[in-house]
């Protein structure tokens, strides 16, 4: 017993983040399967245009309310440490978020025409699909928060995990019929997101709990911030499809496809890394609310070694095998070399680095710190979008010196991190 209580003392993973990693596990697997079926289903100018929208959703919908997911996990947890409930705080941010939807999709249907051209591929139903897919991510954050914040991390995980099989049996379907335009796929990942929703929050009771009255203030102070810091973050992490569809010559109108299977292969590591940020700001938070600065040091450095054995893992396990992988899963229409899919996976290990490093600052409510931060990889990265060439290369390397820059920035920003870590005593 003391032996184990001495190596979960060591696990830099926070509590609940396993049961919320099988959940993420599954989602990555059933990612797979879905781009698979979807790429060997259509022809690779059609699922480019999937693309398109896969990444344009990507960005926007997860840019604009996962803050709102961060804000209500951390409000719900912060009322539940003073015996306070959460249910008012949930209803305000539903407010929130249905107001931050109507702006996106009166916005989408103001840009239909450049979104629908140079985008989605002219499909029309694709259009549909991202307005649909913008409603169900605000369900699907708002719901996230409330079980996060509630500590029902079995249910986030079957939300997940749900979310992608879901997916893929709608995916599947739609092969089985012979389906070869692209907007029905768009649908089917949209119809999964509503399915898991429902399937994970219909089984919870008390999610709602009385308590005193919620004001705008308890969950808005930092939005603004946080908001910039998201839509960078994700700009960064999927954005890569959407500069590639935009800037691709009429000789590269398939690229995108094939980047974005490049880009999910290589991100493997991305599904272990997100079950620990979705338990890891609750905890932190609490941790900095009781001034317990040596244990949440302690768990952001073992943190940041976990990503960087992970993304060494990947790095080499790209070079080694991921042409070979890639043409197994998704079809020998989409290839690319080790050289391609390496500065991938390194991208994703700079990326997790500084997600990690923003973590620490959310915790400290340092929001203008991490703006600065993913601001400043997003600059570097058209920086060298713009000086490098040919396609492929400049994006890629776009985001490893963007995502290192973004790391650098927030490293700098928490020089408390590495002292108070050198002056800890020893356990």
């Amino acid at each position: 017993m003391t032996a184990w209580r001495r190596l979960s003392d060591r696990n830099p993973l926070p509590r609940g983040a396993i049961t919320v990693g099988i959940g993420l596990l599954l989602a990555g697997v059933c990612t797979y399967g879905f781009l698979a079926i979807a790429g060997h289903a259509l022809t690779a100018l059609r699922y480019s245009a999937f693309a398109g929208f896969w990444a344009l959703l990507f960005v926007v919908a997860p840019g604009i309310f996962l803050p709102l997911e961060q804000e209500l996990a951390r409000a719900i947890s912060a009322r539940r440490a003073r015996g306070d409930g959460g249910g008012p705080v949930v209803r305000r941010v539903v407010l929130i978020g249905v107001a931050f939807l109507v702006v996106l999709v009166v916005g989408a249907l103001a840009g239909f025409g450049p979104i629908d051209s140079h985008l989605l591929g002219g499909d029309g139903v694709l259009m549909v699909a991202l307005l649909l897919g913008l409603s169900a991510y605000c369900a699907e954050h708002i719901g996230r928060g409330t079980l996060s914040g509630n500590s029902r991390f079995r249910s986030y995980g079957i939300l997940l995990g749900a979310e992608g099989v879901y997916r893929v049996v709608f995916c599947a379907a739609l092969a089985i019929a012979h389906v070869a335009s692209p907007g029905p796929y768009g649908l089917a990942l949209v119809a999964g997101s509503f399915a898991a929703v429902i399937t994970a929050v219909a089984r919870e009771r008390g999610l709602l709990a009385s308590g005193t009255h919620s004001s705008n203030a308890e969950v808005t102070t930092a939005l603004g911030s946080l908001l910039l810091a998201s839509l960078a973050t994700q700009f960064m992490f999927n954005g890569g499809t959407v500069v590639v569809q935009l800037l691709a010559s009429p000789s590269e109108q398939h690229a995108a496809g094939t980047f974005l299977n490049g880009r999910v292969l290589a991100f493997v590591p991305l599904f272990l890394f997100q079950a620990v940020t979705a338990a890891l700001l609750p905890r932190l938070s609490a941790l900095h609310s009781r001034a317990a600065l040596v244990e949440f040091q302690r768990t952001l450095l073992r943190l940041l070694m976990f990503v960087a054995v992970l993304g060494a893992v990947a790095i080499a396990g790209a070079f080694v095998l991921g042409p070979t992988v890639l043409r197994l899963v998704f079809g020998p229409n989409f290839s690319l070399s080790r050289q391609d899919l390496a500065l991938l996976a390194a991208s994703c290990t700079a990326l997790m680095a500084a997600q990690a490093l923003g973590q620490g600052l959310i915790a400290r409510s340092s929001y203008r710190g991490v703006v600065g931060g993913w601001l400043a990889g997003v600059a570097v990265f058209f920086a060298v979008v713009f000086a490098v060439h040919p396609l492929l290369l400049r994006v890629e390397l776009g985001l490893v010196v963007g995502g290192l820059a973004a790391a650098a920035v927030l490293a700098v920003l928490q020089p408390s991190l590495w002292r108070a870590h050198e002056a800890a005593p020893a356990t």
